[in-house]
C-alpha cells in the first residue's frame, strides 16, 4: 500500500501525486546520481548536468515514440532541439538519486514539444524543462516532417490538461506567474 511507504522508499518511485508520471501522462525517461564531480562550488549540481540529464530523456522520449537511433545512419535523420525553458526548483546535491519524467505537449508538422521534469525520488521537483525538438534532416541540416509512426505515437501521448487547462502539475513555466500565484515562486 503506497500510503504506508515513506518518503524516501525506492517502491515509490517518484514520489506522491504531484511527481508521479501517471498524473500527467508522462513517461519515465532518465535516472541518475549526483556526483560530486558534477557540482559548482555552490555545493549543488551544476546547470549542464541538468541539461544532459534532460537531453538523454529526450532521446528516451523519441525511441518511446517510434524513433531509432539507428535512423542516423540508415536515414540520415535525427533531432535538432532548438528551444529550451528552465525552470529550477530546488538544488541537487552529491549523492542525490533523481529520476526525470516527460510528456509530450505538442506536435507540430516536423517538430515535438515536451515537458521533462527532474525530481530526486523523494518527490521533490528539482528542475522542469520545455523544451521544442525538430526532426532533422542530417545532410542538408534542415527541418523535415515527423515520420507518419513517430507523428502517430505522439499524438497518442499528448499530456492530457489538468483542471486549470494545463499539460499537468506545475505546467505553466513562468516564474512571474508563479510569484504571482504564491508569492514565492515555489
Amino acid at each position: 500500500m503506497a500510503a504506508d511507504l515513506s518518503p524516501d522508499d525506492p517502491a515509490r518511485a517518484v514520489g506522491g501525486a504531484e511527481a508521479s508520471p501517471t498524473a500527467w501522462d508522462a513517461l519515465r525517461t532518465c535516472t541518475g546520481v549526483v556526483y560530486p564531480a558534477q557540482c559548482d562550488a555552490m555545493g549543488h549540481m551544476n546547470t549542464p548536468h541538468y541539461i544532459a540529464a534532460f537531453d538523454q530523456a529526450m532521446w528516451h522520449l523519441v525511441h518511446a515514440l517510434g524513433y531509432r537511433p539507428a535512423w542516423r545512419e540508415q536515414r540520415g535523420e535525427g533531432w535538432a532541439d532548438v528551444r529550451y525553458v528552465i525552470d529550477f526548483r530546488s538544488e541537487l546535491r552529491a549523492g542525490d538519486l533523481f529520476v526525470v519524467d516527460s510528456a509530450v505537449t505538442r506536435v507540430g508538422r516536423s517538430s515535438l514539444q515536451s515537458r521533462h521534469r527532474l525530481s530526486r525520488v523523494d518527490g521533490r521537483l528539482a528542475a522542469e524543462l520545455e523544451m521544442t525538438s525538430v526532426y532533422f534532416d542530417l545532410i542538408r541540416r534542415a527541418g523535415r516532417p515527423l515520420p507518419l509512426e513517430v507523428r502517430a505515437a505522439a499524438e497518442a501521448r499528448i499530456a492530457r490538461p489538468d483542471s486549470q487547462g494545463a499539460a499537468g502539475p506545475h505546467s505553466a513555466i513562468d516564474p512571474a506567474a508563479r510569484l504571482r500565484n504564491d508569492g514565492q515562486g515555489n
